[in-house]
């Protein structure tokens, strides 16, 4: 008597990869990667699920495939499972790195006017100034403060204007 068996877990490939933070919040909703030439030597389809971190959902299933909802920034491990129809599985794991790339939202108030005081050693020299609380207008970033400048453009200063 002559006995073949699979004793061999379907083979696969997974990468590491990189995505950005919704402009809406401050996680990451993306669609998890097919794993990579998944294989078996008897199985013509092996199936596979993945999990993730308790603080990530996943839906999906693995003809529509997968998706992570909810990943705030930082690494998070994704563990993939591939099974056969002969009960063998095979585990391995990638890193998807949730970073901040969506840039903040500048909001400035309109029309400013600003009046200049007598100053310096000439009769026709005036000073002003304007700080960025003045021109800000509730700016923000989903994930971290904002940080303000106000800058000369370049070419400036025009008419004999070099205010420090």
């Amino acid at each position: 008597m002559i006995k073949s068996a699979d004793l061999e877990g379907p083979t696969f490939y997974l990468k590491d990869t990189t995505v950005t933070t919704s402009p809406w919040y401050c996680a990451a909703d993306f669609d998890l990667p097919r794993p990579w030439e998944l294989h078996d030597n008897c199985d013509i389809h092996p199936t596979y699920y993945v999990s993730g971190p308790g603080i990530v959902t996943i839906t999906g299933n693995p003809v529509d495939g997968y998706r992570a909802q909810g990943a705030p920034k930082g690494p998070h491990i994704f563990c993939y499972t591939a099974k056969d129809c002969c009960g063998n599985y095979n585990t391995q794991c990638m890193t998807v790195t949730v970073v901040d790339r969506t840039p903040p939202v500048p909001s400035t108030k309109q029309n400013i006017v600003i009046g200049l005081v007598p100053g310096g050693p000439g009769a026709n020299e005036g000073n002003a100034k304007l700080f960025t609380h003045h021109v800000d207008n509730y700016s923000y970033d989903m994930c971290s403060g904002v940080r303000l400048e106000i800058r000369r453009p370049p070419g400036a200063p025009q008419c004999n204007n070099d205010g420090s």
